[in-house]
């Protein structure tokens, strides 16, 4: 007997997103779930695309990038090797990178602090100590990193082009540069002992968004004062401030809304303050791993940013519905977190991590290599049940004898078992021909009973192309 009583798993839960935690089912499945793909056909699980790696040539990890604005190349990065050095690097349209200039063997280049923007047709971009300067016009690649020294070492130093401005954070400080090649100049000074944190444009009033705190803070670790001021670029004073329940590293923008980051929290910006959107259990406060401007991307109506191993997306999976988080992507070729994140156009989203690795991946293609992994929510039921078999649905063929993965059932009822799996359940494609769906052996009941359940099918490195359509668990409550 197949069982009496079903579960279905199906497009309804996949473009919920994820939960918010293994034991919450707010999402439409576990956020233990790694690497999917729920844009190329919604409604369908499919594995990400895999990775190409482009790091030949690369020396350190990239950590901040901006577009290369004469043209000339697809985007220009900034890296740091274990010593701080940095190295500047164009890149083309599918991520091939060449070193522009020497290393910098002098200043420090540290995540979090430094930032990178375009102006005017050239690139500028800070370290600890001083604003550098590169240009690529016609067949030039003079980088000067020693172009402006800042008054504050040791803190962040953002960057921000406004109003045909570059602004740069000085501690306390706001540096305005109003030409190619000019020398940045205080424009606004804020009480001593301020260190400007980030720099943002707020979509409402269209005024510069200045987030800053009462003493160096740069890992969130500290219980500071902290603050967004609103600026109008030309004042000697800040037009207002609102207080921040914690501080703000960075405001990203996706499909013209703003984001505000603070510590392991995403959030809204609302005009006056931050909407608490979602906390990452993964983020740490540290300097590496807090979700600071250079850990944010787009790439069309989809934001994508770190947390730590996996880049996170937050978007539509189908046109009309509300935006919802899912992971992206994961690091499978080392245990290291990824440094920074960007989009290098054509739907390509590149990525850094230790030791000078520098990927990209297409959002929009799937894979079959074997790194999707999904975990549906926790189910809980009133009264013992005994599982009794699966049926599972892809949206393509699995040919004969190919193995497309496998399903593994938790039974959290069990006492000193909640973290291993029980059993397993093969879906080697028996048949001579193609199959769509498959049904696998009844399992049995001495491993099969309980009331708390968790399943997961895992991507076999033999698969095609496959896309779950939908999960049925079969089950009969034990009387």
């Amino acid at each position: 007997m197949i069982g009496k009583e079903q579960l279905v798993i199906d497009w309804r839960d996949f473009v919920r997103g994820m939960s918010s935690s293994n034991e919450m089912a707010d999402g439409g499945f576990s956020p233990n779930t790694d690497c999917i793909n729920l844009l190329t056909t919604p409604g369908v699980v499919y594995n990400a695309a895999a990775p190409v790696n482009r790091s030949t040539g690369a020396t350190g990890q990239m950590i901040a990038s901006c577009e290369d604005p004469s043209g000339n190349y697809q985007r220009i990065f900034l890296s740091s090797d274990a010593n701080d050095d940095g190295q500047l690097y164009s890149a083309t349209s599918n991520g091939t990178l060449t070193a522009r200039g020497s290393e910098d063997t002098t200043q420090n280049y540290i995540q979090g602090r430094a930032d990178m923007v375009a102006y005017q047709g050239e690139v500028y971009f800070t370290s600890n100590e001083y604003v550098g300067r590169y240009s690529s016009i016609g067949s030039s690649n003079t980088v000067n990193p020693q172009f402006f020294l800042f008054n504050s070492a040791l803190v962040p130093h953002p960057a921000l082009v406004y109003e045909d401005n570059i602004f740069y954070g000085d501690g306390n400080l706001l540096r305005r540069q109003t030409s190619a090649g000019g020398t940045p100049a205080t424009i606004l000074t804020l009480a001593t002992g301020i260190i400007i944190v980030a720099l943002g444009i707020d979509p409402g009033s269209g005024k510069m968004l200045i987030s800053y705190v009462s003493q160096l803070n740069v890992s969130g670790t500290i219980n500071t004062q902290s603050r967004v001021g609103f600026y109008d670029g030309l004042s000697n004073k800040l037009d207002r401030t609102v207080i921040i329940e914690e501080m703000i590293t960075a405001f990203p923008t996706a499909e013209g809304v703003q984001y505000a980051s603070y510590g392991p929290y995403l959030g809204y910006w609302n005009g006056s303050g931050v909407s608490f959107l979602r906390r990452f259990a993964n983020i740490a406060y540290d300097n590496t791993e807090l979700m600071y401007k250079h850990h944010f991307t787009s790439i069309g109506s989809t934001l994508y940013f770190i947390d730590n191993l996996q880049i996170i997306a937050h978007g539509h999976p189908y046109q009309g519905s509300p935006k919802v988080f899912y992971p992206a992507f994961r690091n499978r070729v080392n245990s290291n977190n990824f440094f920074h994140v960007a989009n290098l156009g054509n739907n390509l989203l590149c990525f850094s991590m230790s030791t000078s690795l520098f990927y990209t991946v297409d959002v929009t293609s799937v894979s079959d290599s074997n790194t999707l992994s999904f975990d549906t929510n926790v189910y809980r039921f009133p009264r013992t049940i005994e599982i009794t078999g699966f049926f599972i649905e892809y949206a393509d063929a699995v040919g004969a004898s190919v193995l497309p993965g496998t399903l593994l059932y938790l039974n959290k009822s069990v006492i000193g078992n909640s973290t291993a799996f029980l059993g397993l359940s093969s879906l080697t494609n028996t048949a001579s021909s193609g199959i769509r769906e498959t049904l696998p052996d009844v399992l049995g009941a001495a491993s099969s009973r309980g009331r708390t359940f968790q399943f997961r099918f895992t991507q076999s490195d033999s698969a095609v192309n496959i896309g779950i359509c939908r999960i049925i668990i079969y089950y009969n409550v034990v009387e």
